[in-house]
């Protein structure tokens, strides 16, 4: 039987996402470099990321510039695998966990940082959406490999063609959900199985964006942030307790 890649859980990666409604401004992008001594002790690992613009006409020289476009930092393991990584880029905040233990420590430190990332962004630049993406990883042998091992055939997000496939398959799927007035949230779930030499790996692709329709302040957001990724965490939560089979919701506490 399929079994989750680690003892506690299955997740190999969660990443909590401030996507803002304009690109940072160059202004923006000059803060962010101000945060390396603020991350420094946590993130050792400090890169720009650049844009590189090229030019080419018929009459005219090749042109090529060059501008500042975010920040990367990383933080790694004993082994060199990545724990945490802290982005900033294009119009979104981006903290992932690589290593993820239990929900309240890992979204506390994720609020934490991304919360002094965003005080750099400029006020008149709205908060668009906050997502949370989380990927499940559970891996079986090529020879003892079966859907049912690890979801639940009856499930409302699998489909026919996917339970008759053999061990190669894939569904990709979405679906709004209306909160509220002023909000709603998308669902993105990417079902797929994967091989490799180490075996079979199914992986549940799952990102819950809450989008604002009327956009929210920095300042507004700040007090309500830790709701926005626990309701994300609970609809999560549905999805895979709907997808997984009874055995497998055991293996991993839900």
């Amino acid at each position: 039987m399929s079994t989750p890649i680690n003892k506690k859980n299955a997740i190999e990666l969660m990443a909590f996402v401030i996507a803002f409604e304009q690109p940072f401004s160059p202004v923006t992008g000059e803060n962010f470099l101000g945060l390396q001594d603020t991350f420094s002790e946590e993130f050792p690992n400090f890169n720009r990321t650049m844009n590189v613009e090229i030019k080419v006409t018929d009459e005219k020289p090749v042109e090529q510039s060059e501008h500042l476009n975010g920040i990367v930092m990383q933080k790694t393991r004993e082994n060199g695998q990545p724990e945490w990584q802290l982005r900033a880029q294009g119009n979104s905040i981006i903290a992932t966990c690589f290593h993820y233990d239990r929900w309240k420590t890992e979204s506390e430190k994720a609020i934490n940082h991304l919360l002094k990332m965003v005080s750099s962004v400029e006020q008149d630049n709205p908060v668009a959406l906050v997502a949370l993406q989380t990927v499940d990883r559970f891996m079986d042998s090529a020879e003892a490999y079966h859907i049912s091992g690890v979801l639940n055939s009856e499930s409302r997000f699998l489909t026919k063609q996917a339970l008759e496939s053999g061990s190669l398959w894939h569904v990709h799927q979405g679906w709004f959900e209306q909160l509220g007035q002023d909000q709603r949230c998308l669902n993105v779930l990417n079902l797929s199985t994967t091989d490799s030499p180490d075996g079979i790996s199914t992986i549940i692709d799952h990102n819950t964006q809450m989008i604002f329709n009327s956009g929210k302040s920095v300042t507004h957001l700040e007090s309500e942030l830790a709701d926005v990724f626990e309701a994300l965490h609970n609809k999560n939560k549905e999805v895979v307790r709907e997808l997984l089979s009874d055995n497998q919701k055991e293996k991993i506490g839900l």
